[in-house]
């Protein structure tokens, strides 16, 4: 199991994150994750005024329209 956990923990910051934590039972940093380029657009879309869970508070995006199931 150690080579799967050193390969696992060579990939991206949020794979390294959630082996960190849940597997090795550690402390990881959550800024190091929060810098990682695929975790960004994810908080930038949640955030987005016109698609993100604001547009869904004011009505503008219906949380039924097509890939914005958040």
């Amino acid at each position: 199991m150690n080579d799967i956990v050193s390969w696992l923990l060579e990939g991206p910051a949020w794979v390294k994150y959630a082996i960190e934590l849940q597997i090795l039972n550690l402390k990881p940093d959550v800024n190091i994750l929060l810098q990682d380029c695929s975790v960004k657009k994810v908080i930038d879309r949640i955030k987005s005024p016109e698609v993100g869970i604001p547009a869904l508070r004011t009505m503008k995006v219906p949380y039924t329209s097509t890939g914005n199931a958040h």
